[in-house]
């Protein structure tokens, strides 16, 4: 083929596939700097109906995908350059995958012909993410034989299908390009900035959830305990709304995690328990506490300490999946309501029972614990556990967070009380890892276009330290409440903490940083934080427009024995 044949085949076939991905509802892609991805490149540039978001970093842009796609719920689109480009993807499409996240992967590659022979920026780049996909398809050349528009339409439909179906997740598609990349004279693009479609989900069934009605045997017992655990996507509000409603009707206890909606609604017929953790821990508790059975909604909330005694009781337990997924890693007895038939909406719900004052003795016992934590809040100091009942008091109604991994979601379940503020609340908790924080924050402020605040540790923030390059982002209001207890203050609480230098030198791994000058460095703002009512004062007043850093210096050997008083010392 002619090498200007070859570069018009390039530009025909990106614009095409810029073209379907327009009608099939995507919306916004982000990209990164390379060669070899050109023609896609122009083509989505040259199409007009995207919203482009250009990230250095491969790694912090399929982050910030992923926070886009988690908050808008629909797919986002990520383009790279072929070689290691492709690998510092990596992190995102796992978390992607254990989060059911769709992203929309668009490698470019070399030819075959240049594969496996020195050719520069090249690796094998077939299956790359394995079973962290929900499909994979490498496309033919441009202009060798399957060229015709059906075929790869056809291809891009099954693709889109495998995207956004009965379970959401990654899909790598791998674009091989031969040179010339792109047709020697320039071309002038669209300039107007498209915005991203709000929670329009882009889903296949247009995203709503169906679950069947209860089986007869589950409509009885008096002594049921529901479980709600963190965000479950699109359907969200009808899910959780049906899981309030039974809850009051019966007069069944819920135990919601701090990443569900539901411990954030509250009323005088509905009261979800926050504290069962720190309940739990006490064994007379533990076993006056005991339900006879479970109904699960979604994940598991994140307590070790529920987990525990769910192994330990061995209660029959019904759990209700929306995506035919296993979130069960324990050993209890389970039985799956998995792709049901109807609409959430259209569960009957059983006929309220005679109470027999079980939910109301986790509800009392809940009540108890947070009346401990906040007089214990008086006396706390910098203890970062008692950040987020202030929180909690202080930001504004229907506010939205996200809380990293590690020591903050763990302080989040704990301490966080039940309110009625309607707080949203995000957390990578498919890995649990603290990759690509500070990214994925970003990504769900765009995709919200409302302030959001992370909470995160210091070593988080670092990690992700080249997620500060997209501050400037337009509409992009973050605040960062940084926990700065300089190092890994998870890991205090590990044995190999006793172990002095060896702890500090490989598992705390406490970095020097001057955050304030950190800050400057990029244009950020910065404050340092000297006592609680300052940080009362911030979470009350409006949030400004860019990304500001507000510091919380803490003592993480210091926190980890009040840690330990405000979870033992309570006995109901």
């Amino acid at each position: 083929m002619k090498e200007d044949e070859q570069a018009r085949a390039n530009r025909r076939f990106a614009d095409g596939v810029a073209e379907y991905l327009a009608e099939a509802g995507m919306r916004t892609v982000v990209i990164s700097p390379g060669s070899r991805s050109t023609p896609l490149v122009l083509g989505f540039a040259s199409s007009g109906n995207f919203q482009l978001i250009p990230v250095l970093d491969e790694r912090s842009a399929a982050f910030l995908a992923l926070g886009l796609a988690r908050s808008t719920e629909r797919p986002v689109g990520l383009v790279c350059t072929s070689g290691s480009a492709v690998a510092n993807w990596f992190p995102a499409v796992v978390e992607a995958h254990e989060s059911r996240v769709p992203l929309l992967l668009m490698t470019a590659d070399r030819p075959p012909e240049l594969r496996g022979c020195g050719a520069g920026q090249t690796i094998d780049q077939e299956r790359f993410y394995g079973r962290y996909t929900r499909a994979f398809r490498e496309y033919p050349i441009p202009g060798d034989g399957e060229e015709g528009k059906a075929a790869w339409r056809d291809f891009l439909a099954e693709d889109w299908a495998a995207l956004s179906g009965d379970c959401p997740g990654p899909v790598h598609l791998n674009f091989p390009f031969r040179e010339p990349l792109l047709p020697p004279e320039p071309e002038s693009f669209p300039t107007e900035k498209r915005s991203l479609a709000k929670k329009e989900s882009g889903l296949g069934k247009g995203g709503a959830f169906v679950a069947p009605e209860l089986p007869a045997r589950w409509r009885e017992g008096a002594r049921t305990l529901l479980l709600s655990g963190s965000w479950l996507g699109p359907g969200e509000a009808d899910w959780t709304g049906w899981f309030r409603d039974l809850s009051v009707e019966q007069g069944w206890p819920l135990l919601a995690d701090a990443l569900s909606p539901l411990r954030h609604q509250k009323g005088s017929s509905f009261r979800p328990v926050a504290h069962y953790d720190i309940l739990l821990r006490n064994e007379e508790a533990a076993k006056a506490l005991r339900p006879d059975r479970i109904i699960q909604l979604g994940s598991l909330p994140t307590s070790k300490v529920l987990r525990k005694c769910l192994n330990e009781w061995q209660t029959p337990r019904l759990i209700i999946d929306p995506y035919s997924l296993n979130p069960h890693p324990d050993t209890a007895p389970v039985e799956w309501l998995a792709r049901p038939d109807k609409t959430s909406n259209e569960i009957p719900l059983p006929p309220p029972l005679a109470d027999s004052g079980f939910g109301e003795n986790w509800v009392v016992q809940d009540e108890k614990v947070r009346g401990f934590i906040q007089a214990k809040r008086e006396e706390s100091g910098s203890f970062e556990g008692a950040l987020y009942p202030l929180l909690a008091e202080h930001l504004p109604e229907q506010s939205i967070l996200h809380i990293a991994s590690s020591t903050p979601v763990r302080d989040a379940e704990w301490f966080w009380p039940v309110n009625g503020k309607h707080f949203r609340i995000y957390s990578s908790r498919g890995a649990n890892g603290i990759d690509g924080t500070l990214s994925t924050a970003i990504g769900e402020a765009l995709g919200e276009g409302r302030p959001l605040w992370l909470v995160t540790g210091d070593l988080a923030l670092l990690h992700d330290a080249n997620g500060i390059l997209q501050h400037q982002l337009e509409g992009l209001s973050l605040t960062v409440l940084l926990i700065n207890n300089e190092g890994g203050g998870i890991f205090q609480n590990l044995p190999i903490a006793r172990y002095g230098e060896t702890f500090e030198t490989f598992f705390a791994t406490p970095q020097k940083i001057d955050w304030s000058t950190w800050a400057k460095s990029f244009g950020v703002a910065h404050s340092l934080l000297r006592d609680p009512t300052e940080l009362a004062q911030a979470a009350a007043r409006p949030a400004p427009e860019g990304v500001r850093i507000l510091e919380w210096r803490t003592d993480r050997r210091q926190d980890v024995e009040q840690r330990r008083q405000w979870l033992r010392a309570f006995s109901p």
